[in-house]
This record gives C-alpha cells, sequence and structure tokens, in this order.
C-alpha cells in the first residue's frame, strides 16, 4: 500500500514538472515566448565574449540547455577550445571535462560554478563543430569589412561580361553576403565568377590598395585558388578560414561540409521550442548565470537594476526596456512610467520614433507579448 502511494505522488509530482496542471493553450503560448527570445538571449551570450551570435543560437537550438551553453562558453572564456568542450561533454560530466582541458572549474565565474551539475540533457545533444573554432574575441576576428562598391560600375559590366542576371545576383549577394543562403555565394557572375569571388575581392580590396578589378582578374584569368590569390596580394592565407573572409571561402571550396561556420547568419528560426528554453521557467542557478550577461550588453548602472527589480518585469522585458533606452537615449525610468500605465513597447517605439531597423531579435520578443 505504502510503495502504491509513493508511486501515486511521484506521478503527480512528474505531471506538475511537466506543466501538466497548465491549460494547453498556455503551455503552447510559453513554448512560442520561448523561440521568440532566444535569438535575443544569443545577442547577450555573444556580447559577453565577443563571438558571433551563430554560435549560441546552434548550441541552443541543437538542443543543449541554457545551463550547458552557460558553462560552455565559461569554459571557452578560461581558454578551452570550444569545439573541444562539446566534444569532450557528449560522454561526460562537466567536472570530467574540466579534467580532460586540465582545468580548475572552480575558477569559473561563481553563478556557473552553480550549475555545473545542473543538466536536462538526455539524450545527449550532437556534438558541434564550429569553423573556425570558436574562442573569445571571434566576432571581431572574422568581421567582414564594409566596402564598396556594392555594384559593378559600367568598365566591370564590360570587363566581365556581365548579363542582368549575372548583375542582379552581384547586387543580392553583396547587400548582405553573411545572410544569404551558401548556394548563393555559387551564383554565376560574369565570365569565369561566382557571387563569391565579389565578396572575396571586395574584401581584398578593402584590405590592401588594389581595384576589385585587378583582384578578379586575377582569379579569372590566372585559374588559381584564393590561397594563391591572397599570396598574390600580400595576405596570409588564413585570412581565408581565420579571418574576415572565414564566412566566405569554406563554401567556395567546400570546406564546410560538416561545419557550422560562425559568422554566417542563421536562416531559420523555430517558431515554438520545449518549455526548457522558457526564460521564466530557468532556474534560479540558471537566471543568476544568465541575467549578468543581460545588464553586461546593455551596460545597465546599479540604479537601473535597482529600477528594474521593483517593476517586476520578466528577464527579456527588462532587456526590452534597456535596448530601447539605450537606442532612444530616453531614461529608463520614464519608459518604466509609460510601461506601467498600460502603453506597449510597440506604442512606446512610436511615441518616441524610435528607429529600430536591424533589431529583429527585439521586435520579435516584443510581438510574441502584444499577441
Amino acid at each position: 500500500m505504502l510503495k502504491r502511494f509513493a508511486t501515486l505522488v511521484l506521478l503527480v509530482l512528474v505531471s506538475l514538472r511537466a506543466g501538466a496542471s497548465e491549460p494547453e493553450e498556455h503551455l503552447i503560448y510559453r513554448s512560442q515566448v520561448a523561440a521568440a527570445d532566444l535569438p535575443l538571449a544569443c545577442q547577450w551570450l555573444a556580447a559577453a565574449y565577443d563571438i558571433p551570435e551563430r554560435v549560441p543560437q546552434e548550441i541552443l537550438l541543437k538542443g543543449y540547455d541554457y545551463a550547458d551553453t552557460l558553462t560552455a562558453l565559461a569554459f571557452m572564456s578560461e581558454g578551452g577550445s570550444l569545439n573541444r568542450i562539446l566534444e569532450v561533454r557528449k560522454d561526460h560530466l562537466w567536472p570530467e571535462v574540466a579534467a580532460h582541458l586540465h582545468m580548475d572549474p572552480h575558477q569559473l565565474p561563481e553563478p556557473v560554478v552553480n550549475i555545473l551539475t545542473f543538466g536536462r540533457n538526455f539524450p545527449p545533444p550532437p556534438v558541434l563543430r564550429f569553423m573556425p573554432d570558436v574562442r573569445p574575441g571571434l566576432a571581431e576576428k572574422i568581421r567582414l569589412p564594409a566596402f564598396s562598391p556594392t555594384l559593378p560600375g559600367p568598365e566591370l559590366v564590360e570587363e566581365f561580361r556581365l548579363n542582368g542576371r549575372d548583375i542582379e545576383n552581384i547586387r543580392h549577394v553583396l547587400n548582405d553576403p553573411l545572410g544569404v543562403p551558401d548556394e548563393d555565394l555559387l551564383l554565376p557572375a560574369g565570365h569565369g565568377l561566382q557571387t563569391g569571388d565579389w565578396v572575396m575581392a571586395g574584401a581584398i580590396q578593402f584590405l590592401k590598395p588594389f581595384p576589385m578589378q585587378t583582384v578578379l582578374e586575377t582569379r579569372r584569368g590566372v585559374k588559381i585558388g584564393w590561397p594563391e590569390v591572397a599570396l598574390v596580394f600580400s595576405l596570409r592565407p588564413d585570412v581565408l578560414t581565420e579571418g574576415p573572409l572565414a564566412a566566405i571561402y569554406p563554401v567556395m571550396s567546400g570546406t564546410s561540409y560538416n561545419g557550422i561556420l560562425a559568422g554566417r547568419k542563421r536562416a531559420w528560426f523555430p517558431e515554438t521550442l520545449p518549455l526548457k528554453y522558457d526564460l521564466d521557467r530557468l532556474t534560479v542557478s540558471e537566471r543568476a548565470a544568465l541575467e549578468p550577461l543581460m545588464w553586461r550588453t546593455y551596460r545597465a548602472t546599479p540604479g537601473e537594476k535597482a529600477l528594474l527589480k521593483s517593476s517586476q518585469l520578466d528577464l527579456t522585458e527588462s532587456a526590452i526596456a534597456l535596448a530601447l533606452t539605450r537606442m532612444s537615449q530616453i531614461d529608463l525610468e520614464t519608459f518604466l512610467t509609460h510601461h506601467a500605465q498600460g502603453e506597449t513597447w510597440t506604442q512606446l517605439i512610436r511615441r518616441y520614433a524610435i528607429d529600430t531597423r536591424g533589431q529583429w531579435p527585439l521586435l520579435r520578443a516584443i510581438a510574441i507579448r502584444e499577441l
């Protein structure tokens, strides 16, 4: 009898933990909130370590929870290779990972130490391989320079026999070389050239005082590979795999197979995620490890932190308020007062004519809250 009672209690606890006591519509909504908030949270993680946003996005969306992601990045910040960390983590607990890396886990920030024994990853997520390997400061190291022209001029059109389709391909790729699908870098773009060649030539033109036409002629005329072209123009070959062209050259050479190019933008994000990704459902320890990264991203002052804590906004809404404050240069208290009086974040953006171009993670987090 006692055994049956214990089993019943256990089933009830498991049911409550899984959210069975909550209406199904609410659970679906929270799974949508989790998916909407993830790109914004990845901005905090990326800013904390100066790594591309693609890195935390891929780790989380491949099945790692926030605790594992925070821990992996913390080990990376202490000098570890992220590829190696994720490889060892597949079969080992975090203290064992530290031993393999010859690192002392207790040297990590205290909030991370508190989540070393926490995990919701069963079965283990797949091992990820980033190209290049991720270390702090990678975002700056592989940033593709802004260059011109973004559209071939008359001389280039004539020289490379560009037709209307070629010009449209080049315009399309040069407008967002890191955001287009990988295959778009291989579109035809003139006699013997692909769109990726124009991106490569434009970056080299920025890095070295040579016209784009000269770089493209070298690539086309002699039929040599980009590593040799880089040497011709006095660039170290690792600029192609470890520097500004690390998100372009591997696609063109085919070496990105089975690897994630850290510098490229992710093309697709899910509409829903498991509830373990809901920031409101993080454990106290997980939140304590994630929240300081959010504060650091927006350079929150002690006064602003106190205001937000007293406002009882959730973690993402606190970030929204801080982001709008920074973008508008209007004080946080003003935003919080309007919001407390019933104005939505969208209405506040309109009230103060805040320019939100390019802020899709922020706008997505706002939109899900204003359905």
